[in-house]
């Protein structure tokens, strides 16, 4: 994670000086959908539970930095 975001960074900065690069970071499929059974306020716990090992069906965020990023942002379907 650490080496995507630099990767990431890195993106953004040469998108910010050259003006004519669109950066576009997505994923092809979740992975191991995770799920919450319950929680409690008072006494600060969250009950959640992984519910596959495989990928899911859920929609993927899409973010773009750059020339014609307005076309490319929001949640696709997978």
């Amino acid at each position: 994670m650490v080496d995507f975001d630099l990767t990431i960074g890195k993106i953004l900065d040469w998108s910010k000086r050259d003006e004519k690069t669109l950066g576009v970071v997505t994923a092809n499929h979740e992975t191991v959908g995770f799920a919450l059974n319950g929680s409690s306020i008072s006494s600060k716990k969250v009950d959640g539970k992984f519910t596959t090992k495989n990928h899911t069906g859920v929609m993927v965020p899409v973010f773009a930095y750059g020339l014609g990023a307005d076309e490319l942002t929001g949640i696709n379907e997978n």
